[in-house]
């Protein structure tokens, strides 16, 4: 048995090297060979078109660029800007580059898209931060607005005996008193400028005027001088012209040395006739009072 297999091992083996040496085989194996090479040859030529072997391009710079020459210059070098986002930015011209994805000279094949940000000239919104319950300091507000992009100005002063120098009384915008909306969210372009009223403390004390005979004129004037407020007006009896009236009563009382805060208000009453006592008029000083 084992005999028979040997035999038929060889005799397989003699046919098969009689195949391989035949000349249909090797004509065969010739073909096949060149029909593999140029497959092989036609691909990686195909696939070297296609990826544009050795054709790797550098990005050009854009940052800063105006978009519309930031484009026509890449159409140039056959790649394409994409705007991935936008932003306001203060003092930058719209349509100016910031960022680019690849980065300027990295090397990409051709018609590649550049993802890019540009500034836009459309401000956002932000929303105005809220106060503190009446005792917000102007200048670490307005440090708040800064870092939103909002700018600030005080446009007014009121005196206050009881707040800080510099508290703010009020926030105005576009010439509308917006106190009251800052709590609930109220926005503002950025780059907008906010108004604010606050308080002052003066600093001093003055000297209570003596406002008594004094024509009402006068005694505003006199006030003002002094570094204070008229208060509430009192209209007495005859009086047809508040600008031709006199004071006959003042609060707080004038009393020589007696002082009072600079901004303070001083409320007065007015008469139309000279009160009684008063012969010399607005030149008549009354220290009995």
């Amino acid at each position: 048995m084992l005999e028979k297999v040997k035999k038929g091992l060889l005799i397989a083996a003699r046919e098969s090297w009689l195949f391989l040496k035949s000349t249909i085989f090797l004509k065969n194996l010739g073909i096949f060979l060149v029909l593999a090479f140029l497959g092989i040859f036609i691909t990686k030529i195909w696939l070297s078109y296609y990826t544009n072997h050795g054709q790797a391009l550098k990005v050009p710079d854009f940052i800063q660029m105006d978009f519309d020459e930031a484009e026509k210059l890449a159409n140039d070098k056959s790649f394409e800007l994409v705007v991935s986002d936008s932003v306001f930015l203060l003092n930058q011209a719209p349509h100016r580059i910031l960022v680019q994805d690849p980065p300027a000279d990295f090397k990409v094949k051709e018609n590649r898209k550049i993802y890019v940000t540009v500034t836009k000239n459309i401000p956002d919104l932000v929303k105005v931060p809220n106060l503190l319950a009446g005792n917000d300091d102007y200048k670490q507000y307005s440090r708040k607005l800064e870092r939103i992009g909002v700018s600030s100005k005080v446009v007014d002063r009121k005196y206050s005996i009881k707040l800080q120098r510099n508290t703010i009384l009020e926030i105005r915008y576009d010439g509308e008193n917006i106190t009251d909306k800052v709590g609930g969210g109220f926005q503002v372009p950025m780059g907008s400028t906010l108004e604010f009223v606050v308080t002052d403390r003066g600093g001093g004390m003055v000297e209570v005027p003596n406002l008594i005979c004094k024509s009402y004129d006068a005694a505003k004037f006199l006030i003002k001088n002094y570094g204070l407020k008229v208060g509430n007006v009192t209209v007495g009896s005859n009086v047809k012209d508040p600008e031709q009236a006199y004071v006959s009563k003042q609060n707080p009382s004038y009393r020589p040395g007696a002082k009072m805060d600079i901004g303070a208000t001083i409320d007065v009453e007015i008469v139309g006739t000279l009160p009684k006592n008063c012969t010399g008029g607005d030149d008549y000083s009354n220290d009995s009072q």
